[in-house]
């Protein structure tokens, strides 16, 4: 059975000079659309953006190809490759880390740089520290050495980070921020 789907694609880093932080805001509404409007999805691009200064990424086939893989898979049932980014589950506080699970379609986590980009935790001082974290699976565990409760933790919320986490089939995470998370 074939049905009408609205696909779109997440705007991309770039660095938009907007006030208030709008760029993340407005990638966080795209993603909060999903479960609000039925037969919907979406694609992230952000690792398929060369240079932030300029608006539009050049990769236009990558695209389309992700594009088509949401098609083919939401419309017609077939599988035909990865195309969904992994999307922020729940965050807590267990021990002496937080422990930010991801959900989606995927098996594992990996970064493509040696240190977590684009991953913050802001605390209950109001300090925002830059943080890195072992990848468990479809869990980031951060140590929250120095840090005081509550806490936030931020990844790419921002007009133009790149971040690094991808999965074992290379799509990015969807940026995220979290609610506070208190220690219970």
């Amino acid at each position: 059975m074939l049905f009408c789907i609205r696909n779109y694609v997440q705007i991309a880093p770039h660095t938009y000079g907007a006030k208030n932080n709008t760029p993340a805001l407005l990638r966080e509404q795209q993603e909060l659309m999903l479960g609000q409007v039925k037969n919907t999805a979406m694609i992230n691009i952000s690792d398929l953006v060369e240079n932030v200064k300029d608006i539009h990424p050049r990769n236009k086939r990558a695209i389309g190809e992700r594009l088509a893989c949401l098609a083919m898979d939401k419309v017609y049932g077939q599988f035909t490759g990865a195309y969904e980014s992994p999307r922020l589950h729940e965050a807590r506080v267990m021990k002496r880390n937080l422990e930010v699970t991801l959900e989606g379609n995927f098996n594992t986590l990996h970064s493509t740089t040696k240190e977590v980009t684009g991953l913050t935790v802001v605390d209950g001082t109001g300090k925002q520290v830059a943080v890195n974290a072992r990848l468990k699976g479809k869990t980031l565990q951060i140590p929250l050495r120095g840090l005081k409760a509550p806490y936030q933790v931020y990844y790419c919320f921002d007009e133009a980070t790149i971040g690094s986490l991808r999965t074992d089939a290379g799509m990015p995470v969807l940026p995220f921020r979290t609610a506070k998370i208190e220690v219970k």
